[in-house]
């Protein structure tokens, strides 16, 4: 079997075979247990019936995504066994995605672009563990971005006049999928629609345009509009109103955030800039990587433990700048220190992300000597991609809140642009020359953390598991008062599992009313 023909479907299984781990530990969770009712009662759901009354119920009282919640309602009938199988099936069908999309040609994807996508969602989608494995999570942001991405790939082929025949059935195939496409999720079904029409547009102007294109998005334009005019959603806006100086300045926390996981990208971005306006990339020597790797194995030490350094440089900031300048109060200090507490987190992963640099930077530099630079033919589909992206987050003007998990369809657009970058075959071969000394990093930095996360995601779910396991037995007992133990692992440092304990609202509320409990106490974690 050959590598280079076969290597990237054996990622592809892989990457299935990790995930089906990591959503076989990964229990149901926070709002799992809400849809697992029929909304707003305690009722079970038992039929394909219920979810429809559910639904109905939903969209009248909370929102409009009916496609994902009823993806979601019907894994909840049936055993969780095989949503852990279509939902590892459903990631491994999002990195075929944007290697499809970014490589925008038939064949055999390959292995380097296959562990490009797999290694660029692991590190830069925010909130991983809560839009990829979490049920709830992963059925509104993954399968919605699924079938957003499969709807724009026939938009996407037109660029190398790969169009779909018309055959009879073409048209409403396509109109089918606008329609799931649009009914997804708000803003990432603007940038869908507008991506699809732009590619419309650009064929219209060539006199190319088919009936399929027009057909595709009148569907997912009546999507959107099934989804954005619910009697829900104006339930729910008015429960969380927000004017428009807080909505602008959602944008700039919520995409922030998003910046903060995608730097990788857009330092690679940089490099192919220069690579492309034929600058020396600099290649000098640097003490950068002797400080940083020390630096960064203390501070990724006191996160994953105490939270020493975070914590005494909050308390300094108290001491020595608010009390002097007579802040006491207790919301504003409690305020500086929870930002403290994640100093040692940014820290961490910005002298990973500058050593990442100086490596490539360094390679591509002393590589570049005999080699023509790069062209780049893909770069303006990089840009409507990034338009794309600007697109996703700026809808979110529309939404009170702007939590970092809504740009998950914006790192797909970033990445899927930085994947079609590297088609350049003069990029290409710049890399190809330190290919080793690019691998070996890479797999010694994301290894350990592939085993851990495993390794937290059992051992949660037997704690999990424990806990219900109680939980059950006092239902049994005929009783409805239960005390369980707090969780006693502290996993900080891996975002990649998403698992809030039940001492919140958020946690407690769905599984009480699930379980049929008045009461449920958590007592706190023994001290080690």
């Amino acid at each position: 079997m050959s590598l280079k023909r076969h290597g990237g479907w054996l990622l592809l299984a892989t990457v299935f075979a990790y995930m089906w781990l990591l959503n076989t530990w990964t229990p149901l969770h926070r709002d799992d247990y809400e849809y697992a009712l029929i909304w707003n009662t305690t009722q079970h759901l038992h039929s394909l019936g219920d979810v429809f009354h559910s639904l109905a119920r939903h969209y009248l009282q909370h929102g409009g995504r009916m496609v994902s919640f009823f993806i979601l309602d019907s894994f909840l009938l049936v055993d969780k066994a095989l949503f852990n199988i279509a939902n590892a099936l459903a990631y491994t069908w999002l990195v075929l995605l944007l290697c499809l999309h970014s490589r925008c040609r038939s064949g055999a994807p390959e292995w380097w672009r296959v562990a490009a996508a797999a290694l660029g969602l692991w590190y830069c989608v925010p909130h991983y563990g809560e839009v990829v494995v979490w049920m709830c999570g992963s059925t509104v942001y993954l399968w919605t971005a699924c079938l957003m991405g499969t709807f724009l790939l026939p938009y996407r082929l037109t660029r190398t006049g790969t169009l779909p025949g018309r055959s009879a059935v073409t048209v409403p195939l396509l109109f089918l999928a606008g329609l799931l496409a649009g009914w997804s999720v708000e803003n990432a079904a603007v940038a869908t629609i507008f991506l699809a029409a732009f590619a419309t547009w650009r064929l219209y102007r060539k006199g190319l345009a088919r009936p399929w294109q027009y057909s595709g998005l009148a569907g997912a334009l009546l999507g959107f509009v099934a989804l954005a005019a619910a009697p829900g959603n104006f339930v729910r806006s008015a429960e969380v109103s927000a004017g428009i100086a807080r909505r602008l300045g959602n944008q700039f926390s919520g995409t922030g955030e998003m910046l903060l996981y995608v730097l990788p990208l857009l330092l690679l971005f940089g490099i192919f800039y220069r690579l492309y306006r034929k600058r020396t990339v600099p290649t000098g020597r640097s003490f950068y990587p002797y400080l940083a790797g020390p630096a960064a194995l203390i501070l990724a030490y006191s996160y994953a433990t105490d939270g020493r350094i975070g914590r005494m440089f909050g308390e300094a900031i108290i001491r020595y700048v608010l009390l002097p300048l007579d802040v006491t109060r207790p919301k504003v200090l409690a305020r500086v220190m929870n930002t403290a507490s994640g100093l040692e987190e940014m820290l961490f992963y910005l002298l990973l992300i500058g050593l990442l640099y100086i490596t490539v930077r360094r390679l591509l530099g002393t590589a570049q000597n005999d080699l023509p630079a790069p062209t780049f033919p893909d770069r303006r589909f990089a840009c409507l991609c990034l338009a794309g992206a600007a697109v996703n987050n700026l809808a979110m003007i529309g939404a009170p809140t702007f939590p970092a998990r809504a740009t998950f369809f914006a790192v797909l657009l970033l990445l899927t642009g930085m994947l079609a970058l590297a088609n350049d075959p003069a990029l290409r071969a710049h890399f190809a020359r330190q290919r080793r000394a690019l691998l070996i990093p890479a797999l010694a930095v994301t290894v350990p953390f592939l085993l851990l996360t495993a390794y937290y995601s059992h051992a949660l779910n037997r704690i999990d598991a424990a806990r219900l396991e109680h939980i059950l037995a006092v239902r049994a007992a005929g009783e409805t008062v239960a005390v369980v133990d707090a969780v006693p692992v502290s996993q900080r440092m891996l975002r990649h599992i998403f698992y809030v304990d039940w001492d919140n609202p958020v946690s407690r509320g769905g599984l009480m009313r699930y379980f049929g409990l008045t009461e449920l106490h958590i007592r706190p974690a023994k001290p080690d």
